[in-house]
């Protein structure tokens, strides 16, 4: 009979599945399963939730950098544009009759 811990398993299916029960341990192997069960559904959680943390952190980098190359210039754009067109329309202004505007 091999021993559970004598090799570890590296999935969570594989560890999940139960065997027969064995009348020579007593349950022993029972409990260390469904502790072991709970221990990898708290992994798995901490898994998740860094996961989760990470995924959220690349978003928010993603989202910086399209505001930075693309709101930035476009606010910038549109600050030159009304200077310059508000100073042309003044220097049209200047330049022509009060009449010759209406």
């Amino acid at each position: 009979r091999r021993s559970s811990s004598s090799v570890p398993c590296r999935s969570a299916c594989a560890q999940m599945q139960v065997p027969p029960h064995d009348p020579y341990t007593g349950g022993y192997d029972e409990m260390r399963r469904a502790v072991s069960d709970e221990k990898l559904l708290s992994d798995a959680k901490l898994i998740a939730k860094q996961r989760s943390r990470r995924n959220f952190n690349i978003r928010t980098k993603q989202a910086l950098s399209t505001l930075m190359r693309v709101a930035l210039p476009t606010l910038f754009a549109t600050v030159l544009g009304f200077l310059y067109f508000d100073n042309l329309s003044l220097y049209i202004r200047s330049t022509l009759d009060v009449g010759t505007i209406r």
